[in-house]
């Protein structure tokens, strides 16, 4: 579970106590004693036991109806969503010399496009932003003794002390995190906004694709997942603080497959995927990629207003084609939690 993996953090890793805390986020990709979505040729079957996450955001709680609700926030406080943010990929190598078999530079194409992969995470957030969201592989001023030590453009090679055959996810995480920082100088947390560490393949404490830190900067890749933009956009969103789209029954949590946060696209040349109108109204009404002005609020618990509305709607890929001014989201209030 992921409380046995918070315990098998230590201090000692470079992680501090409240980041040892921090839920993780799985995307389980093979059927397991959890309820959830795997997928064959892109498509969703909901027959099979797949996926597995904590919901439970830094700021992101769910109360028993499986409804979200924020400790701090009613609309769910976001990370930063807006800007420059500055990402580090971890290509693992083990104590064995275990390693994914795509080279550094390899790795820095599928993520960042820097040899022309079009299908890639940094392109994708550009678009669904509408141009408000940069990643890019560049360190900050800081953090420039970072270039000496990069394999390829955004991408650091780490030898953990420890084999992959016989060692613990969380062990492993921690043991990279010492490894890079030793080796920079630096704390990760401190100097980039996201971190990602791509394992050749899971051994110990398998049925996971990838995993991420609600609300924090770390996720976890293991084989070839990284590659796929739609599983990227998915784990970074919960770095970003989102959490899964679908229905309020745990057995269909992922059961959106309009949204980036549900299904993800698994396929290394397909990502034309954004999120759904929840999430949407999560980003307007917290002042990201969205003018607040197109979100519309509509209580059908006032009793003097008529509860049938007439509107025209437009979709957010037509955010930037909308001359007339027509809400992208119209969200319903309503007595429900």
């Amino acid at each position: 579970s992921a409380n046995s993996d918070y315990q098998l953090m230590s201090k000692s890793s470079g992680i501090s106590e409240k980041e040892a805390m921090l839920p993780e986020s799985d995307l389980v990709l093979k059927p397991s004693s959890f309820h959830g979505l795997a997928f064959r040729d892109n498509r969703a079957d909901d027959n099979v036991n797949a996926i597995v996450d904590n919901e439970l955001g830094n700021n992101l709680a769910t109360n028993r109806r499986g409804r979200y609700r924020s400790n701090t926030n009613r609309n769910g406080n976001l990370a930063k969503f807006e800007g420059v943010k500055r990402v580090l990929v971890v290509r693992v190598v083990d104590s064995e010399g275990r390693a994914h078999a795509d080279s550094a530079e390899v790795i820095s194409d599928k993520i960042f496009g820097t040899a022309g992969d079009q299908e890639n995470m940094i392109q994708q957030f550009r678009d669904c932003s509408f141009g408000k969201l940069t990643l890019t592989h560049e360190p900050a001023t800081s953090a420039n003794s970072v270039l000496s030590h990069l394999s390829a453009p955004g991408v650091i090679e780490a030898t953990i002390p420890v084999s992959l055959m016989n060692t613990t996810r969380a062990v492993i995480r921690n043991q990279v995190t010492q490894v890079v920082e030793n080796k920079l100088g630096l704390r990760l947390a401190e100097n980039f906004d996201h971190v990602m560490y791509i394992l050749q393949k899971c051994y110990v404490q398998c049925g996971w694709g990838a995993y991420a830190y609600v609300n924090s900067w770390n996720s976890v890749y293991q084989g070839n997942y990284y590659r796929f933009p739609g599983v990227q956009l998915h784990e970074i969103g919960h770095n970003m603080n989102l959490g899964h789209s679908g229905g309020l029954d745990e057995t269909k949590k992922y059961g959106d497959h309009t949204c980036l946060m549900g299904n993800p696209l698994y396929s290394d040349t397909k990502s034309r995927m954004c999120y759904n109108p929840a999430k949407n109204f999560q980003f307007a009404s917290g002042g990201n990629w969205y003018d607040p002005k197109f979100i519309m609020n509509f209580d059908v618990t006032n009793k003097r207003r008529n509860k049938v509305l007439r509107r025209k709607i437009v979709g957010i890929a037509d955010y930037d084609n909308n001359p007339d001014g027509h809400p992208v989201v119209i969200k319903l209030e309503t007595d429900t939690d």
